[in-house]
């Protein structure tokens, strides 16, 4: 969706909204949220990035209004509190489970949609087969023993892509995320998680890594976020191309974002081995960068001396 059509569902999702409202003071909070949820769109990228799809927009509106007009501050956050409202909250809340009725927590529903998240992200693969996701679910179950309650793999594969909110069908043998963006997070985790730091590196070169690889900084631990940023500016070093060094220092610098607890002379080697080469003169023009470049170029303010 485009801006204006993210603008016009929020005006559709709150009005829709507020036929459901009981008392006055529930429909004044209401547009004090609507107009909020306006705002932190047009000036929050990861958000707007967010909500590019009416069921990614429709999640986001009501993420916000379930915590009162906040949203939480950081990309992370904000993923964490949208993947909890779709995986445990949403059901709960809506009374969908009836009495005696098995529910799986969220931490088990994570550890098995990231496997099947790294599985696409590793194979450059948008869906995989359905008899693969079982697969992967099946490999998977001795480590997350929680899911045995319902069922076996094909009986979880069901509730993940009728519950979890996460997966969808597209044909009747595929399996995808309904959103890349959850895709790469929950595959940056299991990425983490494994410590395929070497893999991580390996592609950064990769367009469809560089959300992979900064969401991993976010997972990471400081010492670990350390390690991953330091091999990421050993290896930009020793391009040839300047454009592709340039690069590769730029995603180490978008990664800061994402790194709140992180070794002051790691952050300080990322920032002034970006610096190096602002402006960027030997590069092609600047559409052709990712979109977190511009963060990078704002972030360089008051920098230099």
């Amino acid at each position: 969706m485009s801006r204006e059509d993210m603008a016009a569902f929020i005006d559709r999702w709150h009005e829709a909204a507020r036929q459901t409202c009981r008392t006055e003071e529930e429909r004044t909070a209401l547009n004090a949220y609507q107009s909020a949820l306006h705002t932190a769109v047009r000036t929050k990228q990861d958000l707007s990035r967010l909500a590019t799809n009416p069921l990614m927009c429709g999640l986001i509106c009501a993420l916000h209004r379930a915590r009162r007009g906040y949203l939480p501050p950081g990309r992370k956050a904000l993923y964490d509190a949208a993947l909890s409202m779709l995986l445990t909250r949403r059901d709960t809340e809506r009374h969908v489970y009836a009495p005696g009725d098995v529910q799986l927590d969220e931490e088990p529903q994570i550890q098995l949609l990231q496997r099947l998240a790294y599985y696409l992200i590793r194979n450059g693969e948008a869906e995989l087969d359905r008899d693969r996701a079982e697969h992967l679910i099946e490999e998977a179950l001795p480590s997350v023993p929680a899911a045995r309650a319902l069922g076996d793999a094909p009986a979880i594969l069901r509730h993940l892509l009728l519950r979890s909110g996460l997966l969808r069908e597209p044909s009747v043998s595929t399996v995808d995320f309904v959103h890349r963006t959850f895709q790469d997070y929950l595959g940056a985790k299991a990425a983490v998680e494994a410590w395929d730091v070497g893999l991580l590196i390996r592609n950064a070169h990769d367009a469809q890594w560089e959300d992979v690889i900064r969401m991993a900084v976010a997972h990471a631990r400081p010492r670990e976020r350390a390690e991953l940023l330091g091999k990421l500016l050993e290896v930009a070093r020793h391009e040839n191309s300047a454009e592709s060094a340039l690069r590769l220092f730029l995603l180490a610098m978008a990664c800061l974002e994402h790194a709140p607890d992180l070794d002051p002379a790691i952050r300080d080697e990322v920032t002034w081995n970006a610096l190096e080469f602002v402006p960027p003169v030997t590069v092609r023009e600047p559409g052709s960068w990712p979109r977190w470049a511009p963060w990078c170029w704002s972030s360089f303010r008051g920098r230099r001396g």
